[in-house]
């Protein structure tokens, strides 16, 4: 399932990132790990995608958290930023925890096995991951795995493209198709 989004500003990306955050919360606290794969150009806004999504899952998950000390950056140097919010559970009594990844220092997936990210991917919190086409083959068969797209329209506008990949996501409960036609989809 696929919905493109043309011409967001930094405001108006608000609205489907929230209701992207609603979906993803959702089936973390049933106990599954989604990874919402990140594609676009250096600039193209990536980490601030993360950012202001992080902060919508913790807006679904427990409205009023305090966020004001809350800092997304990107870890372009330290390859993964790791936001716990242990008083955050699903119905397996799983804290909360994020997993912000950004594979643009990889060289190819054959160093992915060293990094021993895969213990992450493979159903620990919720993981985001810029650059995830340098480990590619890590991705192909995991369950409930987004892939979001970011391009620069111009200098303030982005064009936002969702897919959702994998018969895990037909679910009639998570309404992604009605999120996808409600944003006018073009």
């Amino acid at each position: 399932m696929l919905g493109r989004f043309e011409n967001l500003t930094l405001d108006s990306i608000d609205a489907p990132v929230t209701k992207l955050a609603g979906i993803v919360a959702a089936i973390w606290t049933e106990g599954k790990f989604p990874l919402l794969l990140l594609s676009g150009k250096m600039g193209s806004g990536k980490t601030t995608f993360v950012s202001k999504l992080v902060k919508a899952l913790l807006d679904h998950l427990k409205p009023g958290l305090d966020k004001s000390k809350l800092f997304v950056n990107s870890p372009t140097y330290t390859l993964m930023n790791e936001y716990p919010f242990p008083e955050i559970r699903n119905q397996l009594e799983d804290p909360l925890e994020i997993f912000h990844f950004d594979l643009y220092r990889i060289g190819s997936s054959e160093e992915i096995p060293d990094l021993g990210f895969e213990e992450y991917w493979n159903g620990k919190g919720i993981s985001l991951i810029e650059w995830w086409e340098k480990a590619e083959p890590e991705f192909k068969d995991r369950k409930f795995r987004i892939q979001i797209e970011l391009e620069e329209a111009d200098e303030d506008t982005r064009n936002l493209q969702i897919e959702f990949l994998g018969e895990e996501w037909r679910r009639s409960d998570l309404k992604i198709e009605s999120f996808l036609k409600s944003e006018k989809i073009l």
